[in-house]
């Protein structure tokens, strides 16, 4: 059976409210292996909320910012060899800002207010007389560049609070502009991938400044004499 090779494309459902912005190289990594609603998918920090496509648009608000701002939901359309539309989702990816270990929230669903019916898990709260979502962030962030149970790999770089940090290695042809990592916490920053099997060189650039992984003690060096980190994907 021919094997079907998915393409993305991605468009806005606007709805008034800010979030953090994602690159669309992000975007791909963090809803890579999603071909359809489920329930929220929780990778350290990141959230990655989806919900039905059926719908003209979809929001999302928290509780920690009181519901006052609604985040607006994006829709994937998977493609399949012929072009044509074989699946489609919406999706929003949150960043879990610190301190907070657990996230309680509501979907806005053509209008009308609702809990996610992609999450079982969820909380009445008697004073304000309405039902929420509930998701909770069991672990603590990685501090080290790892590869995750789902097999993509986080790479973690320790540095000085509000650098601008990139990464590049052998899986994006040593391209320092392709990845940017965000500043999950005062001076870590972060950016998870998937990458290929197989034994993987890369290194960090802090602005103009080429560096190695400082998390990572495997070190080594490239046909062309250059210091780099060294990381073996499984």
């Amino acid at each position: 059976m021919k094997k079907t090779l998915f393409r993305l494309f991605f468009s806005f459902i606007f709805i008034s409210g800010f979030a953090m912005e994602f690159s669309d190289g992000e975007k791909t990594a963090a809803i890579s292996g999603i071909t359809e609603a489920q329930s929220p998918i929780i990778r350290d920090r990141t959230v990655v909320f989806t919900a039905s496509p059926n719908a003209r648009w979809t929001g999302i608000a928290f509780a920690h910012q009181e519901y006052k701002e609604i985040h607006n939901f994006e829709r994937v359309n998977l493609r399949g060899d012929e072009d044509e539309i074989v699946s489609s989702f919406l999706f929003f990816i949150y960043e879990v800002p610190e301190p907070l270990m657990e996230v309680e929230y509501r979907l806005v669903v053509d209008g009308l207010w609702t809990t996610d019916p992609l999450n079982k898990a969820g909380r009445y709260d008697q004073r304000l007389g309405i039902s929420s979502s509930l998701i909770t962030l069991e672990t603590p962030p990685l501090k080290r560049t790892e590869q995750l149970a789902d097999g993509r790999v986080k790479f973690v770089f320790m540095g000085k609070p509000g650098e601008h940090v990139t990464l590049a290695g052998t899986f994006n042809s040593w391209d320092p502009y392709m990845y940017y990592l965000k500043e999950v916490s005062s001076g870590v920053y972060s950016i998870t991938l998937p990458i290929s099997a197989g034994t993987q060189y890369y290194v960090f650039y802090v602005g103009a400044i080429r560096t190695v992984d400082k998390t990572n003690s495997n070190r080594g060096y490239t046909p062309d004499g250059k210091y780099v980190s060294v990381l073996e994907v499984k």
